[in-house]
């Protein structure tokens, strides 16, 4: 069972070519005030093909990119996983994203200064990362009803669940509707 592929959870970008790539970049704003902008990068394998972004050492920049969301990755002390945590500031910078791909000498320009100051993330499941869920099943019967509880959560590829993030089903059934659907006769 796959997850749904929309953003379920992000990490570093592994690979350029499997698309769901994102760049979050944090800005200052006015005071202390921080803003962030989430960019969607399209066609990142074929911005090699300008001209430009070769001749600014693109090859280099994507590379490095990468190599920084991963070394930050390792490094994250927040709490829950680092994940989760971008996963987080990605869904708040929905509203402010921005779709960005280099076709030209000025876009290629922004694509370097944008990959130097970033933070590249990637969709799990577009990587393939996130294909096999973890389905947590509990019951719990009392004298008038049938309690039943399902987590259903993402497992990294490591075989743990990732932390705080899944969705919890509850469902009530009442004795009287089991007594029904099954014909056994009601106490």
């Amino acid at each position: 069972m796959a997850l749904h592929s929309r953003g379920v959870l992000f990490s570093p970008v592994k690979d350029w070519g499997q698309g769901s790539n994102k760049l979050l970049l944090e800005l200052d704003g006015d005071g202390d005030l921080k803003v962030r902008r989430e960019l969607t990068l399209e066609n990142v394998t074929n911005w090699l093909a300008i001209p430009k972004f070769q001749e600014l050492g693109g090859e280099v920049a994507l590379a490095t990119a990468v190599s920084t969301s991963t070394r930050q990755c390792k490094e994250f002390a927040g709490e829950g996983s680092f994940e989760l945590a971008v996963t987080r500031i990605e869904r708040k910078g929905r509203r402010d994203k921005e779709i960005f791909e280099v076709v030209d000498d000025t876009t290629a320009e922004r694509a370097i200064e944008l990959l130097n100051r970033g933070l590249v993330i990637q969709d799990e499941a577009a990587k393939g990362s996130i294909e096999v869920v973890d389905v947590q099943h509990q019951t719990m019967e009392t004298l008038d009803e049938v309690l039943e509880s399902i987590v259903i959560s993402p497992l990294k590829p490591s075989g743990e669940p990732v932390e705080d993030m899944g969705y919890q089903l509850n469902l009530s059934t009442s004795r009287r509707m089991i007594r029904k659907e099954t014909g056994t006769p009601a106490v």
